[in-house]
């Protein structure tokens, strides 16, 4: 039986962002894979010499490959962003405001108005809050 590793907030934000950027490369090559559908011509027929089998064959093969792999990693995501979510709601219901605010800005990196939005602040009272936290 293997046990799975509990990862922390920033863990799985680094995991997500590592996941995005690998998406946005698939999602590339899917694009370029269909510009690069052809119609048949007198050369794909030619038997003698070049490539075996049907190009366009091949080509909708590797399509198909990459929607696939697409999707695999698209679910992985998927259930990162379920678990960073759940973590956030955990530790919003558990701890102080302050260590949240200074948390989130220190340790995840999160700019000042995604800060604020979350907790439906202003700019001003989070810095207060902030603050307040950091002189403890």
């Amino acid at each position: 039986m293997e046990l799975k590793k509990e990862l922390t907030i920033k863990e799985i934000f680094d995991e997500m962002a590592f996941l995005k950027s690998k998406l946005i490369r698939l999602a590339e090559k899917y694009n370029r894979s269909l510009i690069t559908v052809s119609a048949v011509t007198w050369k794909d027929i030619i038997t003698s010499g070049g490539k075996k089998g049907d190009i366009m064959l091949n080509r909708t093969i590797k399509k198909d490959k990459l929607h696939d792999e697409f999707d695999i990693v698209k679910e992985s995501y998927d259930s990162y962003k379920a678990e960073a979510i759940d973590k956030i709601k955990d530790m919003l219901s558990k701890k102080s405001t302050g260590y949240c605010i200074v948390y989130f800005r220190d340790q995840l990196k999160w700019k000042w108005k995604d800060i604020c939005k979350l907790f439906n602040y202003s700019l001003r009272q989070c810095h207060r809050l902030y603050k307040t936290e950091k002189d403890k």
